[in-house]
């Protein structure tokens, strides 16, 4: 949940699960970082409230983008930080209508996946937006058991 000055909730958002997924028919698997490297999604619930409409932050970036990538870290199983989490690929491997939209505006709802490029199938996400002043979420994912999209 995400207040803002004057208590006002204005979003809400849960990673409801993850998942190893692979691009369809491969064609962008060549703009991995790493060939060796895994790609794994969040499936991502995001509610605004009308609020965010009186917000600064709306000034700023109108309609709320929960997608981009330098708010995104990730560690590996071991505590390792991953250089890049949010790589080409993760924005061009789903087609739209899977993606979490990229702008969701106040009073919406929706649902998507965010894919993430990482070193283990083991590991730990962070959103951390700029506009927090360091604040943030943390989520562990495992998806050692999922077989691929």
């Amino acid at each position: 949940m995400i207040e803002y000055e004057n208590d006002s909730v204005w979003m809400e958002f849960s990673i409801e699960g993850f998942q190893r997924i692979e691009c369809p028919d491969n064609w962008s698997e060549s703009l991995m970082d790493d060939p060796e490297n895994y790609l794994v999604a969040a499936d991502l619930s995001v509610s605004t409230t009308p609020a965010m409409a009186e917000t600064e932050m709306n000034e700023i970036i109108p309609g709320f983008t929960v997608s981009f990538g330098s708010n995104w870290l990730g560690f590996t199983g071991d505590g390792k930080r991953i250089n890049e989490i949010r790589t080409p690929v993760t924005y061009n491997c789903l087609d739209g209508s899977e993606e979490l939209p990229w702008e969701i505006g106040p009073g919406e709802e929706a649902r998507g996946l965010v894919v993430f490029e990482v070193p283990d199938l083991q590991g730990e996400v962070v959103y951390r937006p700029w506009y927090l002043d360091g604040g943030g979420w943390s989520w562990e994912f495992d998806v050692t058991q999922s077989s691929g999209a």
